[in-house]
């Protein structure tokens, strides 16, 4: 059915208070700007790793690379998904 509310199992509607829903939104919007600043950040340092003429300053570069994905990228990947989902689903 079109436009009826998300339900919980069991037909319970998930239900946000004013404040909780504010939280919420502020956590999903700062890891959402920090994911985008580790998405620059990684775009620089593979530009400057491809475009270098230093080969060991462009392993270093990989090397850190894999170092932001693993500090960065995936837990504020996981913590812009865990949010999201229920302010979307707690919202009017």
């Amino acid at each position: 059915m079109a436009g009826a509310p998300p339900r919980l199992s069991g037909g319970a509607r998930l239900r946000l208070g004013s404040s909780a829903r504010r939280a919420l939104l502020t956590v999903h919007i700062v890891a959402g700007v920090g994911l985008h600043g580790h998405v620059a950040a990684v775009m620089a340092v593979n530009v400057r790793a491809a475009t270098t003429g230093d080969p060991a300053l462009a392993a270093a570069s990989y090397e850190l690379l894999a170092m932001f994905t693993v500090l960065y990228g995936i837990p504020l990947s996981l913590a812009t998904l865990a949010t999201g989902i229920p302010a979307g689903l707690g919202t009017k």
